[in-house]
């Protein structure tokens, strides 16, 4: 997870200066970090539901929809991201 976060962090730090508009550069970075924190926290969240045994199929569906959802979010608005980011 840690190198996870040292290859992810600087892309993410970069992407979200590069789409911010000058006046809430600070803001979107704060959200960037929150997002991060805010996905620690419901993978902590549903290990602890989950109790001493191994997570069952059930969270791995839940966690593949979450991201198929949040890819599909992100795969609407990439006109949008594209046009900010100049690509």
């Amino acid at each position: 997870m840690g190198a996870a976060e040292a290859a992810l962090a600087p892309v993410g730090m970069s992407v979200a200066t590069a789409i911010a508009p000058a006046s809430f550069v600070s803001q979107v970075v704060g959200v960037f970090w929150l997002s991060a924190a805010l996905g620690a926290g419901f993978g902590g969240n549903a290990m602890k539901l989950a109790g001493s045994s191994a997570p069952g199929a059930g969270l791995f569906l839940v966690l593949g929809a979450a991201a198929v959802g949040a890819g599909s979010v992100l795969l609407l608005s990439a006109r949008g991201l594209a046009r900010r980011l100049g690509v």
